[in-house]
């Protein structure tokens, strides 16, 4: 376990977008079409400039490759990184699909991990990726306010122990 750690800057500059790039390959590995994935990249985004929906998006890090990232119930999950932005692109789109399947179990109140493992599996299947290709990386964070700004976890690769920081942050910001 390490200890939370100041963000000194939030989860990267996104150059998410619709229109070129992938989308295509990405629907018809999906049994869509490049309309159709057109479309839900486009919703997507628009939701988040609406600020209907957490942060994420893909972003290119320093070593001039491309990641994918969402942001769900104050943990960020991002994805390997890839040298192509269309291959980004088709993590982000499973990222989604586990956000919005984990967000739709919330309703009959399963637990977090549970949610978060059965949403994974599903979204992997459902869009015909290899938990290996998507590499998974877990943090949790919270917001202190004007105290210290935005609080971020190291990055794990275990979601049981970004789950045990993420208690420790939210019991901690409560007190």
């Amino acid at each position: 376990e390490g200890p939370p750690r100041p963000s000194s800057s939030p989860a990267g500059t996104s150059l998410c977008a619709s229109g070129a790039g992938g989308l295509g390959s990405v629907a018809s590995q999906c049994g869509g079409n490049a309309a159709d994935a057109d479309s839900r990249a486009t919703a997507c985004l628009e939701a988040r400039r609406r600020g209907r929906s957490a942060g994420g998006g893909i972003r290119r890090v320093p070593t001039n490759l491309f990641q994918a990232s969402i942001a769900f119930e104050n943990i960020l999950i991002r994805s390997r990184t890839r040298r192509m932005r269309a291959e980004a692109l088709r993590l982000y789109e499973v990222l989604c699909r586990i956000r919005d399947l984990a967000g739709d179990a919330k309703a009959q109140n399963v637990p977090l991990e549970e949610r978060l493992r059965e949403a994974s599996a599903k979204a992997l299947k459902e869009l015909g990726i290899a938990h290996d290709d998507l590499r998974p990386s877990y943090c949790t964070y919270v917001s202190t306010g004007v105290w210290a700004g935005k609080v971020e976890t190291p990055t794990t690769a275990s979601l049981e122990q970004v789950l045990r920081w993420r208690e420790r942050l939210t019991s901690a910001r409560q007190q």
